[in-house]
């Protein structure tokens, strides 16, 4: 996000799952592959299956030309540009104050 592109979200443990629902609901610019509320295989857990169709999809519906995925890419490059314009203004504080 920090480069103004959408993601994939691929989450495997922890605070991830919370993370892609932030992502994928609150903020609207990734997609999830679907691996659901259940951690990927680490150790000797029960596994996840992520085919290589759910991955296919994912990455179709992020890239698609539907109206979904250009607001999905419009509000990364927005979450992008934000920092950016900080960083931009402060260069100019600094400026001015040294002069």
């Amino acid at each position: 996000m920090a480069h103004g592109v959408p993601v994939v979200i691929w989450p495997h443990f922890a605070d991830q799952f919370l993370n892609e629902k932030l992502v994928v609901d609150v903020l609207g610019v990734g997609v999830s592959v679907g691996a659901g509320l259940t951690p990927v295989k680490l150790f000797e857990d029960e596994a996840v299956l992520v085919l290589r169709g759910d991955v296919a999809r994912a990455v179709s519906e992020l890239m698609g030309d539907e109206e979904a995925a250009e607001e999905r890419r419009r509000k990364a490059k927005e979450f992008g540009e934000r920092p950016r314009g900080r960083i931009e203004r402060w260069r100019k504080v600094g400026r001015r104050m040294r002069t």
